[in-house]
């Protein structure tokens, strides 16, 4: 009998949940998900998250009858617990309010990236917890062991969520005591960490739903691709939504020495490596905002960028309008140009090619041979128009599912689901290509 699933997949912004029999998927629904910004810091109502979640649990009881629940949350989430058990809001990993700390930390003798795979960047909840190590703080939490504590009362997360903590070892999958220490924080007040496959049950009224506790959105998505019938055509995915994510899986931790990738605990002999960019997506809404008084339809957006000659355009950006992880991982970098200019055609043109140019490095981050075709997800490449134009700029085929939803899908799988083979589409570049090297040569200048 096939299992009846529902899985919630919890984003920075917004939370989608699919409802499956078996290998079925029968319906998604999706939920804005509300961020508060104030200064460098960005926060959200960790209780009404829970509230979604459980409507949306609640929808799959009545509606499809689900028994599972699979659950996948965002990286970097940090929630502290005073000692009266006071939540204070959930900090996300675009909050920067720790960037203060990084030099400190910079210069200390304790190995950081080498021990946990994690960058020491803001987006780090280590930097956090260093920032205000000396808080009374009782508990610490991700969302993944908030939500797991509310629905099952166990005090647990996954090990891809710790591995994203900056705290947590990726050789010997353990706290770090020495972080711990650093931070002045005992193993005890860190939730226990448990493999993604970890199950529990959940009351729901007079029935007993099992919870599988699942990982985070960036392992899932690259996880989805692991299944025969896509890892032979390549190793490599690209996500762009709000953010940028170039990833691959390794059988053991791969780190680099200019601490500028990272590496993240999956599982056994599964470790996920890669860059990433704040730097996506979101610049779309902000340029269309900023230049265009919102008017900026995505179609003219892909018309200004095929219209582009990156050879010889004359306004070049660093497109760092949210501040900047990959490849670099400086803590400084914003929007620049090399020249003013009030053609706000030429502006678009310049942040967007500066934005495929910093994927272009960040691919070089991981060693990537263009020879290799990769793997995409996220909403901004559905347009096939702007998913050809960056093939082409990228020079580099790119390979998607039209009915992709990668990262419900791959938690599914998590219960042992054999799910579907889709058909793969292939974007190719075009014979003309074009060279970025400007674009990079200008993104390589030292702030």
């Amino acid at each position: 009998m096939d299992l009846k699933i529902v899985s919630i997949d919890i984003g920075t912004t917004n939370i989608k949940a699919a409802y499956f029999e078996g290998p079925r998927c029968h319906e998604v629904r999706q939920v804005t998900i509300e961020t508060r910004t104030r200064d460098r810091e960005q926060t959200q109502d960790a209780p009404a998250i829970l509230k979604h979640v459980q409507e949306l649990i609640d929808y799959g009881v009545r509606h499809f009858e689900i028994g599972h629940v699979v659950l996948t949350t965002a990286m970097h989430s940090l929630i502290y617990r005073d000692e009266n058990q006071r939540d204070e809001p959930m900090i996300l990993w675009s909050d920067n309010r720790s960037e203060p700390s990084i030099e400190a930390l910079r210069v200390m003798d304790i190995p950081f990236y080498e021990c946990t795979g994690t960058p020491l960047h803001p987006m780090s909840p280590l930097t956090k917890l260093y920032q205000n190590r000396a808080k009374p703080i009782a508990f610490v939490y991700d969302l993944k062991a908030y939500l797991m504590e509310a629905l099952t009362g166990l005090f647990v997360t996954d090990i891809s969520s710790a591995s994203a903590s900056g705290c947590f070892n990726i050789h010997t999958h353990t706290w770090d005591l020495e972080i711990l220490n650093l931070i002045r924080k005992d193993i005890t007040q860190f939730p226990r960490v448990v493999p993604v496959t970890y199950q529990a049950p959940m009351q729901h009224g007079d029935r007993v739903l099992t919870i599988t506790i699942g990982a985070t959105d960036g392992v899932m998505a690259s996880a989805f691709f692991m299944q025969d019938a896509y890892r032979h055509q390549t190793k490599y995915v690209m996500s762009i939504g709000t953010s940028i994510g170039v990833r691959y899986y390794a059988t053991k931790p791969v780190l680099s020495s200019t601490h500028t990738t990272f590496c993240y605990i999956f599982k056994k002999q599964a470790y996920l490596c890669g860059n990433a960019s704040n730097n996506g997506g979101n610049l779309y809404q902000w340029v269309s905002d900023t230049y265009f008084n919102g008017t900026l339809p995505f179609e003219k957006l892909v018309d200004f960028l095929e219209i582009a000659n990156p050879e010889h355009i004359e306004l070049l950006a660093k497109p760092y309008v949210f501040g900047e992880r990959g490849p670099f991982w400086r803590i400084n970098q914003n929007l620049q140009f090399n020249i003013q200019s009030s053609d706000h055609t030429m502006t678009a043109q310049a942040i967007f090619l500066g934005m495929i140019a910093n994927i272009d490095l960040m691919l070089e981050s991981i060693g990537f041979d263009h020879n290799h075709a990769i793997f995409l997800t996220g909403g901004f490449l559905k347009n096939s128009r702007m998913a050809q134009r960056v093939a082409d700029l990228l020079n580099v085929t790119l390979l998607y599912l039209e009915d992709e939803n990668s990262v419900c899908e791959a938690a599914v799988s998590l219960l042992g689901v054999t799910l579907p083979t889709k058909p793969i589409i292939r974007i190719t570049p075009h014979s003309m290509r074009q060279s970025l090297h400007r674009q990079k040569q200008y993104i390589l200048q030292e702030p």
